[in-house]
């Protein structure tokens, strides 16, 4: 795909901002996609023919190719808003996260805009979760919880229950 596919309702450079407008578009209940587009993807430099002027970028592509003027319109009609969430939202983001990696105790510093994600540590390759984000999990909840195991035995059996 490429910046001539006619589903494409926004273009950036800046995977962040097409990042915001997918979710606040996701809020309004439509249906799109991301899609990453890089120089190699692209064929840049594949040939001789290659438009060196391309760049990476990231579009937002409308799933439903008959709804794309609405939702252009759309973003036009709340470009003020947009952009004031989009300036709200990036307030709340650190500049860099440092992660300590439980495995080998080295410590991964992250993007902020990477917050809420898995990665893999740069110094053993183990995961590590980099904290934050709208959807960070409060894990605490897990240590108030019952094992499956205690569970199992905590639960009578069906057969016995059967007839009161």
């Amino acid at each position: 795909m490429s910046r001539e596919d006619p589903r494409t309702i926004f273009t950036s450079d800046d995977l962040s901002i097409a990042e915001f407008v997918t979710e606040w578009l996701g809020k309004q209940g439509v249906d799109v996609e991301l899609v990453r587009h890089f120089k190699e993807s692209d064929g840049v430099g594949l040939s001789t023919l290659s438009d060196s002027q391309s760049t990476s970028h990231v579009e937002v592509h409308v799933k439903d190719i008959e709804d794309v003027e609405a939702v252009k319109k759309l973003i036009v009609e709340n470009q003020e808003s947009i952009l004031q969430e989009a300036q709200k939202r990036d307030e709340t983001v650190p500049e860099t996260i440092a992660v300590v990696c439980e495995h080998c105790e080295e410590t991964a510093v992250y993007p902020g805009s990477m917050q809420g994600t898995v990665q893999e540590c740069p110094y053993c390759g183990e995961y590590l979760d980099v904290p934050g984000g709208e959807d960070e999990f409060d894990w605490s909840v897990i240590d108030e919880t019952i094992s499956e195991d205690e569970l199992a035995e905590n639960t009578p059996d069906e057969e016995s229950d059967a007839w009161g």
